[in-house]
């Protein structure tokens, strides 16, 4: 077992409106899966490059407007949005 108290998870990534990318939890290989908590401040931007093939990924809005881009498409989300998609292609939010 893996405990990760709140507020001790990484932060890998930080955005200069005050966002931050938190890592909280992961498995090992093969079959890895990774939770993140993510916040990202107005006009914040995260853009990914395409993962390892076969990725996908989850995001759900719990507070705000998320627009996340993928592979040239748009989708808006509000509150308690949540939205599927390949991560093995460019995406943002």
């Amino acid at each position: 077992m893996k405990i990760t108290r709140d507020g001790e998870g990484p932060v890998l990534w930080t955005g200069d409106a005050g966002g931050r990318g938190v890592l909280v939890a992961a498995t090992e290989p093969p079959d890895v899966v990774e939770l993140w908590d993510w916040t990202l401040g107005p006009g914040d931007r995260h853009a990914s490059e395409a993962h390892a093939a076969g990725t996908r990924e989850l995001v759900q809005v719990r507070q705000g407007t998320l627009v996340v881009e993928v592979a040239g498409r748009t989708a808006i989300l509000e509150v308690g949005d949540a939205m599927g998609y390949p991560g093995d292609v460019p995406h943002s939010y």
